[in-house]
């Protein structure tokens, strides 16, 4: 990330939102791996720590752009459908109350643009543009979002388990000790041993596995 700010010339914000271990066992009441009915994963470590600092810092409607790329025009349109008159609307806390309760507020704080949706610039454009570029080192390549995210289906999960065995290796112990199941026919510690018969390229997989979050 410091060569990314070289690279850029411009100071980046470093955020520090809770821990996955601390998503779970405070905000995911029961200690339960994310799911389809408790995605605070993209809530607590994405959204609510972005929320938070432009409330604190900016408080006043910004501009901003998304990194959607071309091709994940349904991200867009799910986010645009929530927007009012152009844009988005959130409940932030703006103080307390006597009795010490939060106090919300519903702040307009952005007007969104996906610059890279308007450019046409596609998944593979951005990963040709970091391959052929030395002067930043960061882990290129389409394996982003949760290594054992829930969205993704298990032949990838397995192909992540191969790469991050140890990271893997979390997501099925947690299964162990909170009792929640990914699926009861498709536990983590049953993908981390599947034998592929062939080697999965990013075209086997949909955007769940190549870095949607549901959003």
């Amino acid at each position: 990330m410091l060569d990314l700010e070289q690279f850029i010339g411009k100071e980046i914000t470093w955020l520090a939102p809770p821990t996955f271990d601390d998503v779970i066992n405070k905000n995911l009441k029961g200690k339960v791996l994310p799911n389809q009915m408790h995605r605070q994963c993209t809530h607590y470590m994405k959204f609510k720590p972005i929320l938070e600092w432009w409330h604190k810092t900016i408080g006043e409607t910004c501009d901003m752009r998304i990194g959607f790329r071309y091709g994940e025009e349904k991200r867009k349109t799910r986010i645009d459908e929530r927007l009012i008159d152009g844009y988005q609307w959130d409940k932030v806390i703006v103080g307390q109350s006597k009795n010490g309760r939060n106090k919300w507020e519903n702040k307009r704080w952005r007007k969104l643009s996906y610059p890279l949706i308007d450019d046409m610039v596609k998944a593979i454009d951005v990963d040709n543009f970091w391959n052929n570029n030395s002067q930043v080192r960061f882990k290129k390549g389409y394996y982003n979002n949760c290594v054992g995210c829930f969205h993704r289906n298990p032949l990838f999960l397995n192909k992540m388990a191969q790469e991050h065995k140890n990271k893997m290796q979390w997501f099925a112990d947690q299964e162990d000790s909170t009792k929640y199941w990914r699926s009861k026919k498709e536990l983590y510690k049953d993908i981390m041993t599947f034998q592929p018969q062939f080697e999965l390229t990013f075209d086997d997989f949909n955007e769940c596995d190549s870095g949607y979050c549901g959003l």
